[in-house]
């Protein structure tokens, strides 16, 4: 008897689902913002990677990652010659003009350039974890990822990685 109830409640709910309009997105600037796509442009051209960095600035480990880029010349030498790289804060506070504002499918309205950069990670790469390291080639095609590099020398392997599945 519980099991015929929970299919009946489920059949309801998907013709419920079925009948919700969605709102329509095809004017909306949505998630894929000008940095992101100069980047994938900028990859194409120079036959690079694009190393996404899904940042946040409450929480620790994405800020280590940071220090390991800006302080470890190895690293910086391997993203200058192989990847276009990119910092994505999701805490961005900074709110974007009427005309980036979008809603999401979701009915989410997006005001922020933070919670631009999450939708991004959640609709492209449906992650929502930070830290957050992508490493995609210019037409958005995932090469590899890592949600947690500890040391220096794991985001010097994480990189090599990168390189060798071009």
């Amino acid at each position: 008897m519980i099991r015929l109830f929970s299919l009946s409640i489920c059949s309801i709910a998907l013709i419920a689902f079925d009948t919700v309009a969605l709102p329509d997105l095809v004017e909306s600037p949505g998630p894929r913002h000008a940095l992101y796509l100069e980047s994938m442009e900028k990859a194409v051209m120079s036959n690079k990677h694009v190393l996404l960095h899904f940042t946040a600035e409450h929480c620790p480990n994405p800020i280590v990652i940071q220090q390991f880029i800006l302080e470890d010349s190895i690293i910086q030498a391997i993203l200058e010659e192989h990847y276009i790289y990119v910092a994505l804060n999701v805490s961005d506070k900074r709110p974007l003009s009427e005309e980036e504002s979008y809603t999401t499918y979701s009915n989410l309205s997006i005001e922020t350039h933070g919670a631009r950069n999450a939708d991004l990670e959640m609709t492209v790469f449906h992650e929502n974890i930070q830290p957050y390291l992508v490493i995609c080639d210019g037409h958005e095609a995932l090469i590899s990822d890592a949600k947690y590099i500890a040391t220096k020398e794991e985001l010097r392997l994480f990189l090599h990685d990168g390189i060798k599945r071009n």
